[in-house]
């Protein structure tokens, strides 16, 4: 239902507490910097970013932030996260409600194996 989400326009994915999961690279493990999110009306509130290493979780937490600005945040994850999982929370919008509205995702980071040692 998130196919909207990929178009090159206008269009945005609007839905009651969204929540995305994304298999970062065919599963193989993956350093993730940062996930940044361009949003429509209503923009999201509180974020929480959760990572796995399997489908299926446990997911562990790594970020629960509140959005700054209504168009485009940038969540930037604390250390070094490596993961072959990505699950996006969005768990209100700016005003408080529970529908949000999202235009793109996208996740920033390399394979593991692109980084040198």
């Amino acid at each position: 239902m998130v196919d909207n989400i990929l178009k090159d326009t206008e269009e945005a994915y609007r839905h009651h507490k969204p929540t995305f999961e994304f298999d970062l690279f065919n599963g193989d493990l993956c350093y993730i910097a940062k996930v940044v999110v361009e949003s429509k009306i209503p923009p999201p509130g509180e974020v929480e970013i959760s990572l796995s290493n399997t489908p299926q979780g446990p997911w562990r937490s790594v970020l629960r932030e509140k959005s700054k600005y209504d168009d485009k945040n940038e969540f930037v994850l604390p250390g070094e996260q490596y993961s072959k999982y990505l699950q996006i929370k969005f768990l209100n919008n700016k005003y408080g409600g529970n529908f949000v509205g999202i235009r793109y995702l996208y996740i920033k980071g390399l394979k593991k194996t692109q980084i040198m040692a």
